[in-house]
């Protein structure tokens, strides 16, 4: 198998149910530009499905700016359509530095924070007294302002038990990681990952009634633009927009799409700044989408052919699909042909793989016609097929390693600021389905005792079966068959079977590794064996029992070649002739067509034929 081929790289959401492309009214910077106009939208809405979009090197026909689809949206003035991803606001390292102090004996309070923190939001999650306090593995925090031994200060986990205490010894106190310090008003640690898994909450030792709130390990996140669009008012409708997508750093992940009025916004927006407060309080309606990542590459390559139903059509070289949260999504990548033109056919199929998730390399794909009268797709499969891979998301509860059948499952779609394209996680490549080299050369002729010569045979396989078949109901039935490896010689096949004699008989040549089963003299040859015969000629193949060069025919119908010398007359000739060559081997490895005798599966022609002859002649009208 070669390749020629660099992997293609796509951002993708899994495709939703609506994808009706609405006009779009992008400003040439990406930059949201607030007026100071007062806000008289009263209500508004939109609907983000989750669906597709595609990094800047997606390679479907051209290079397109990624983008995704924001339905249903509608307001009553000029509005922002948003796209966010959330990150963190605070980072592995960085010092926060917390102002907790007492509300008499009955709570906590946070007064401030700074350091690396920008706000107290990204210390507490939720506000008033006791608040539940944000310690995040990583961060070293210090918390001033403590009123000292009158309102000790403990964190303590699920069971009650102390971990780092003013006030007694708690278990993380002497972990060189934490560098736990106590200088009676403020304390100082650094979160670790042991620490945070058993971190519950923080009491006041002495009023652990009243002064007592809880911790959670999860981070304040900012939400960064990822991509935005501004919209006249006339616009939004109800109709859906597209909002070119500029900054990658959430994907794969979640990602929000929000409606904000223009006049609403506190500044000027571009991808990648963070949402101010203010702004998130003038936003009218917000849904969230997960956005995945994935990664397909379909390289040309070469395999042995013709290529039947049921078996591998092509390899995938990577398909890989994630959340970013951990979580595989299941998938299958199908494959569609496309036309003469060169023009992908989206409608129809020539393989899927197996139910996937996670990485995966050499993904098997296995060849199905999909729909039945596919014009493009149609089995065997011989020369070179150009094809498009496509991921499509595992939509029921298939497990990975499940078969799937091609257009089982929704593709995945994306979107670019000029609409919708078709495509999602995607590649192109060449199938070629390469049939050895072979050929067979077969004349008009007699047989041979029992033999028949097929002359110039040629296989570039390791081994072939050279076939001799004769035709019978619209089928071939085998009367003999050799197998080996030829180079240019003559082969001789014995006839086992006779009933095609004489008559026009045809010499195959299959790799035999192409056989559809173990075949054997009498056998009907089947479609999938037929599809793969590399070469065939087809000759007159007759018995010339008296060396005359004329074909032993059969003038009553009975089976049996009663004109034997083939003169195209039954009289006393033939009665003698048959009687001279009783014992050559063109009659006697015949013996079902000289059968006169009526034997049941005679093995011999004797003078009881000859006899059987003679009354046959004179049982015959004049």
């Amino acid at each position: 198998m070669s390749s020629n081929k660099l992997p293609v790289v796509l951002l993708v959401v899994v495709v939703g149910a609506l994808f009706a492309v609405g006009a779009v009214a992008a400003t040439d910077s990406g930059q949201v530009d607030r007026t100071d106009e007062p806000s008289t939208a009263q209500s508004g809405n939109l609907t983000f499905d989750d669906q597709a979009t595609a990094s800047s090197t997606f390679t479907s026909g051209s290079p397109s700016t990624p983008g995704v689809i924001v339905g249903e949206v509608d307001t009553d003035v000029d509005s922002a359509v948003v796209v966010t991803y959330p990150e963190s606001s605070l980072q592995a390292g960085d010092q926060v530095t917390v102002d907790l102090d007492n509300v008499g004996a009955q709570a906590w309070a946070v007064n401030g924070a700074s350091g690396d923190a920008d706000s107290v939001e990204d210390v507490v999650a939720d506000g008033g007294n006791n608040p539940t306090l944000r310690l995040v593995e990583g961060i070293e925090y210090t918390f001033e302002g403590l009123p000292g031994s009158s309102h000790p200060l403990e964190f303590f986990d699920a069971t009650g038990n102390a971990l780092l205490s003013q006030s007694g010894e708690g278990s993380y106190e002497n972990d060189p990681a934490v560098d736990w310090t106590d200088s009676g008003n403020s304390v100082s640690f650094t979160v670790t990952s042991a620490l945070a898994a058993e971190l519950d909450g923080y009491k006041c030792t002495i009023h652990s009634n009243y002064m007592v709130g809880g911790t959670t390990s999860e981070a304040a996140t900012d939400q960064v633009i990822a991509g935005l669009n501004t919209f006249n008012a006339s616009e939004l409708d109800g109709g859906s927009v597209t909002v070119p997508v500029e900054e990658f750093g959430g994907f794969p992940g979640t990602h929000t799409a929000h409606l904000i009025p223009v006049a609403n916004l506190s500044g000027n927006y571009t991808p990648g700044d963070v949402v101010s407060t203010e702004t998130a309080d003038a936003i009218v309606d917000n849904e969230a989408a997960t956005v995945f990542q994935g990664e397909l590459t379909l390289e040309n390559q070469t395999v042995d052919g013709p290529i039947q139903e049921g078996e591998v059509i092509a390899e995938v070289a990577t398909a890989n699909l994630f959340d970013g949260a951990g979580n595989d999504t299941r998938f299958a990548v199908d494959l569609h042909p496309k036309n003469d033109q060169g023009e992908l056919l989206p409608g129809e199929f020539v393989g899927a793989s197996n139910v996937l998730n996670g990485t995966n390399t050499g993904v098997e794909i296995t060849a199905e016609q999909f729909p039945e009268d596919g014009q493009f797709n149609e089995f065997p499969v011989t020369g070179v097929t150009e094809l498009v891979a496509m991921v499509h998301l595992v939509d029921d509860g298939a497990s990975p390693g499940d078969p799937a059948s091609p257009g089982q499952y929704p593709v995945l779609a994306h979107a670019s600021p000029d609409g919708l394209l078709f495509g999602g996680v995607t590649d192109d490549g060449t199938v070629t389905a390469e049939t050895p080299n072979a050929s067979v050369s077969f004349g008009d002729q007699f047989v041979e005792g029992e033999l028949v010569d097929v002359a110039a045979v040629q296989s570039d396989s390791p081994e072939s079966a050279v076939v001799v078949t004769y035709p019978e109901g619209g089928d071939l039935v085998i009367a003999g068959l050799t197998v080996g490896t030829f180079d240019n010689e003559t082969v001789q096949v014995a006839l086992e079977d006779t009933g095609g004699l004489p008559g026009n008989h045809t010499a195959h040549i299959v790799p035999t590794d192409r056989l559809s089963g173990d075949y054997a003299p009498g056998d009907t040859v089947s479609a999938p064996t037929a599809a793969n015969i590399s070469d065939q000629e087809t000759a007159s193949v007759g018995v010339d029992p008296d060396g005359d060069n004329l074909t032993a025919t059969d003038t009553t119908g009975d089976g049996n070649l009663n004109d034997v010398d083939g003169d195209g007359a039954f009289d006393i000739f033939d009665v003698q002739a048959l009687f001279d060559e009783l014992a050559s081997n063109e009659v006697q490895q015949n013996p079902g067509l000289f059968n006169f005798n009526d034997d049941d599966n005679p093995d011999e022609v004797s003078i009881f034929d000859v006899q059987g002859l003679f009354t046959d002649l004179e049982a015959s009208p004049t």
